[in-house]
């Protein structure tokens, strides 16, 4: 017997004992799939950040190529390309003639590369003359056009009220507030995502004073939601990568869908989704990978066949000494920096009262723009009443918004006929260029002088004035529908302005023999950044968005004294027009408190809720089963709540409950909570009635059943049980009225599955005072004790214990009460 046997061990040639041996060979098959795992830790969210990139850009693509396609169809077809648009039927947007709806002659045979292609104006098609030529053609062309615009937008109003409401607006709202923790599976389902992108098509076909590019970051978020529902019937999905930071990559691959810029993506999500919610390293760099796959899939698809990436890529390098800015002209910049925080407010301002109006008249169903005479009128004469069908209602809602978009783009300025892309493009462009030139904004003697005549100025103003008007009422409605073209395209047109003006001051100020160097370009750049800035309060994202849309890093000094300058006014006056979404659609808005630091999350301060604590309402309740229910026993069990009683058995929680959670029909819906004492001392009073109705009876007494609505507390709000403190602290502080909290811990939809969380405002502000985690207010009479017991640096908070806390004198608990 050798001593050496007793003992498991390894010598230096790693031969192992006996024992050792067979316990490592019991364990090899647990080490596989610990490595494998971990494998799948390490690669999936790569493979998923790529995912995300390429099925973003791949709906961006088939989005801009039908937008494209229904955007020219209200002008005419192309005969001999299916599914093409003018500037691929014509050879380039170059060889595209406005004013008579075609192409320029002969250059669709020549530079389309196919020898039939050719593009027929709907005058032409009917046998009218142009529209340039006879009346009858300009109103063949009005009428198609206007016709045009409705059905899409009647189409896309009816997509999104019958199958998805939550595809309505921008997304942005819904996307940061699922990034700092609300609840919200409607906004990013599958279906959200079809009516999104078949929505979003048909919307910006039509013409309205919208864009796409702030839906393409809902739909990257939708994706990412998508995907990880997918994946979680494989593997748990929050080991891999938590859902909100999958949600910042979707949302960069968005930006980089939308705008061709990757960084300006990344930096997005950094800004705009990290100051809701802390990101770690990792999601900047999936997200910089998301990016990367959006952004090469668009150049592989090279969709307007020019090879290049950047949607605004302007003709002039931004070397060329004719782009040079002068030190002076930085307060021409300030200035048109702050006009663009002027016009982001005033926009706010007319579309909240567009939205308070359109939500005061929508229960009454009438629409908000037309007077209530005409409205009675219309239903009397044709028959159709509004009020008996919501559906009607947003439907004449669109209809209304495209004609009347239809009415003021036609007749006033080619610049609002036209797509907002080519106007913008066409802005940017200094001259002499033939696309600044079929916009008249070139000089027609000088054609390498910009147009500053007074008929030039005032169209240019009534184009943005105009353009706001239609920002304003289109908005809000039941579209999907973007800011950030309409934004660009307003701040463009008004720093053209601002640069004729300049232009004809220096003008008359300088000599004759001496030729004025500046380019209204320039200021169309400037402007266009500072109203982006204006109306979503954005500044490094989108300065570096606005550097990859042009190339001109010529101007990053300008556009970030515009941008700070538009925000400043911006902030001083009105918050964002996000943040004032968020707000009129129930999200309360999350953001850092200077004076609070919270690190949990709900579901470490929420109380579980067994199911003695659940009850399923299918209408009256027996008063013996509330009082069983109330006071222990059986809980008889329906079908439907068959499964909420199982999912709460695992861990034996006590009957005593504070609260009683009412659920609707099969669970579908949660109608309120109830407190246990309070029921039990309602209970202890009922004499004669067999059982209890929850909801209000009515004018139908009955003897039988008693009327117990009035216990109910339906002030309750749904949050992630993933989601931060900080929600929890901002919802109860910007809701007084809310009372509770219900968080849902599971992944997926199957209600077994889930172990509901309930949080009351009452234990919130108990365990804030109680000191059960880490929280810490600095006195404001003792800064100058801490700064001095630091010697001369700001003390560190100090987190513990609540007596620990009261101990200290340079701190003091927070009383929020």
């Amino acid at each position: 017997h050798s001593p050496r046997s007793d003992y498991p061990y390894t010598d230096s040639l790693g031969d192992m004992s006996e024992g050792e041996g067979s316990a490592a060979m019991a364990s090899a098959p647990r080490c596989q799939q610990h490595l494998v795992a971990e494998a799948a830790r390490v690669v999936l969210p790569w493979v998923l950040s790529t995912m995300l990139g390429i099925l973003t850009a791949l709906t961006g693509a088939f989005i801009a190529i039908n937008c494209d396609f229904l955007g020219d169809l209200r002008f005419g077809f192309c005969r001999g390309i299916a599914f093409a648009d003018r500037n691929r039927c014509c050879g380039g947007s170059e060889n595209v003639d406005l004013l008579s709806e075609g192409c320029v002659p002969r250059a669709a045979s020549i530079l389309s590369g196919q020898g039939d292609a050719e593009w027929v104006p709907w005058p032409e098609f009917f046998g009218v003359d142009s529209m340039l030529q006879s009346w009858a053609g300009y109103m063949l062309s009005f009428t198609i056009y206007a016709l045009s615009s409705i059905i899409w937008t009647g189409l896309a109003t009816m997509l999104v009220h019958e199958y998805c409401p939550a595809a309505r607006g921008s997304g942005i709202p819904e996307v940061k507030a699922s990034v700092s923790g609300f609840f919200l599976p409607t906004s990013f389902s599958e279906q959200c995502l079809l009516v999104k992108t078949l929505g979003l098509a048909l919307a910006v076909g039509a013409g309205l004073a919208l864009g796409k590019e702030g839906p393409l970051i809902h739909i990257g978020v939708c994706w990412a939601h998508v995907l990880q529902r997918l994946l979680s019937h494989l593997m748990p999905m929050h080991d891999v990568i938590p859902l909100h930071e999958l949600a910042c990559v979707g949302a960069a691959a968005g930006v980089a869908t939308a705008f061709g810029a990757p960084l300006g993506g990344v930096l997005f999500a950094a800004e705009e989704l990290g100051s809701v919610r802390s990101l770690s390293r990792h999601t900047l760099i999936y997200a910089f990978m998301a990016a990367f796959a959006a952004s090469f899939m668009l150049k592989y698809l090279d969709l307007n066949g020019s090879n290049r990436l950047t949607l605004f890529a302007l003709s002039t390098s931004t070397h060329n000494p004719k782009k040079e800015w002068i030190a002076w002209e930085m307060v021409a910049f300030c200035f048109t920096g702050l006009i663009g925080g002027l016009g982001g407010v005033a926009f706010i301002k007319l579309n909240l009262v567009c939205s308070a109006m359109r939500r005061r008249c929508r229960p009454h169903g009438r629409l908000w723009m037309l007077p209530v005479d005409l409205q009675d009128a219309i239903a009397r004469t044709w028959r159709i009443s509004l009020r008996k069908s919501q559906r009607r209602l947003d439907v004449a809602e669109g209809v209304m918004i495209a004609l009347v978009t239809a009415l003021l783009n036609w007749p006033l300025t080619l610049l609002l006929r036209s797509m907002s892309n080519e106007v913008i493009h066409a802005l940017f462009e200094s001259c002499p260029h033939s696309r600044a030139s079929r916009f008249s904004l070139c000089d027609v003697n000088a054609r390498e002088m910009p147009n500053s005549s007074f008929m030039g100025c005032i169209v240019l103003f009534l184009a943005a004035a105009v353009r706001l008007v239609q920002t304003s009422y289109t908005f809000g409605a039941a579209i999907p529908s973007g800011l950030f073209i309409p934004s660009l395209y307003m701040g463009a047109t008004i720093g053209r302005l601002v640069g004729n003006v300049v232009h004809i001051l220096l003008e008359k100020a300088a000599r004759t023999d001496v030729q004025v160097h500046v380019d209204p370009a320039i200021f169309a750049m400037v402007g266009a950044i500072a109203m982006l800035s204006g109306f979503s309060r954005m500044t490094v994202s989108i300065v570096v968005i606005m550097l990859e849309l042009t190339g001109e890093l010529t101007y990053v000094v300008p556009f970030m004294c515009a941008v700070l300058t538009a925000k400043l006014v911006g902030d001083s006056l009105t918050p964002s027009i996000y943040d004032c979404y968020a707000k009129l659609n129930g999200l309360a808005p999350v953001e850092e408190q200077h004076d609070i630091r919270l690190d949990m999350i709900v579901a470490d301060l929420a109380e579980p809720l067994p199911a003695t604590a659940q009850l399923w309402v299918d209408g009256p309740v027996p008063l013996r089963q509330l009082t069983a229910l109330v006071w222990g026993g059986d809980v008889p069990r329906t079908e439907c709540a068959a499964g909420g009683a199982e999912a709460g058995a695992g861990g034996e929680v006590p009957v005593e409950s504070p609260f009683l959670l009412l659920h609707g029909s099969c669970g579908s819906n949660i109608l309120g909570v109830i407190d246990r004492e309070r029921l039990q001392r309602w209970l202890s009073r009922q004499d004669g009635k067999v059982s209890a109705s929850f909801e209000p009876l009515g004018d139908l007494p009955s003897s039988d059943i008693v009327d117990a609505s009035r216990l109910v507390d339906t002030r309750i709000g749904r949050l992630s049980a993933q989601a931060p403190l900080l929600t929890a602290y901002c919802v109860f502080k910007q809701k007084p009225q809310l009372r509770y909290c219900i968080c849902l811990d599971g992944r997926s939809d199957d209600r077994s599955s889930k172990h509901i969380l309930l949080l009351s405002r009452q234990s919130f502000y108990t365990a804030l005072n109680e000191g059960r985690f880490p929280l810490a207010h600095r006195a404001r009479t003792a800064s100058s004790a801490v700064d001095a017991a630091q010697g001369g640096q700001p003390m560190p908070l100090r987190f513990g214990v609540g007596h620990e806390c009261q101990e200290r004198r340079q701190l003091e608990l927070v009383q929020i009460h």
